[in-house]
């Protein structure tokens, strides 16, 4: 990965940025890494970046190279049923910071700066997945048309409440999953036999992360400066 950002440097700016800079664009790297790329899509999605940018924008050659993750480029998420820069509540959707752990040697608690983000690609084909693994539908009752144009009318149905339709959706999934007098949904308009109980603790939780401002992302790179 190090000779992959060397060579990106090289080819873009020419020069060795300031280790600072270097930090910031080490964690959009390892934030992509983490998102399922191979350092070739990364070099490509690098040097993607910072391109389309205004005629009268200041941006010096160093700020276009050191790309932050908020600066990547949309196209990553075209097909993601996620938005860039919205904040999901599912944990399925989260990339963050590890725990910390106890160091036995220096009898010290090691952790890495904090960072909460959202993964780049959740497809419509994932969330049908989801819901048939979660909600144990049998082979026999799976039709993909049917159920993918079910699931995307939840989604928009769902969309104008306090989160994301995806997270509303989610929760359904996964209290359907957890209910042991249901053996099975035979299809996905079925999942709002919980869209009650769904709404209720998603609003409660929405209202507590607002209240204790933790529904927001915070990048890695963001501590990497």
């Amino acid at each position: 990965m190090e000779k992959m950002i060397n060579d990106y440097l090289a080819t873009r700016l020419g020069m060795e940025p300031s280790e600072t800079r270097y930090k910031e664009l080490l964690a959009t790297v390892n934030y992509l890494k983490d998102n399922g790329k191979t350092n070739k899509e990364i070099f490509k999605i690098l040097m993607n970046s910072n391109i389309d940018l205004p005629e009268d924008c200041e941006m010096s050659a160093v700020d276009k190279a050191i790309v932050r993750q908020s600066d990547l480029p949309e196209y990553l998420w075209k097909d993601s049923l996620l938005e860039k820069g919205v904040y999901y509540y599912n944990n399925r959707l989260h990339i963050c910071s590890k725990p910390p752990t106890w160091n036995p040697k220096t009898f010290q608690e090691e952790c890495e700066p904090f960072y909460m983000e959202m993964i780049i690609s959740f497809t419509i084909e994932d969330l049908l997945e989801m819901y048939y693994m979660e909600c144990r539908v049998p082979l026999g009752l799976r039709d993909k048309v049917r159920d993918t144009g079910a699931l995307k009318h939840l989604l928009g149905k769902y969309n104008n409440l306090k989160a994301p339709g995806l997270d509303y959706v989610m929760y359904m999934i996964d209290l359907a999953s957890k209910d042991t007098d249901t053996e099975l949904l035979a299809n996905p308009f079925e999942l709002e036999n919980y869209s009650k109980q769904a709404f209720m603790e998603l609003e409660s939780m929405v209202e507590e992360a607002t209240l204790n401002n933790s529904n927001k992302i915070t990048w890695r790179n963001e501590n990497a400066m």
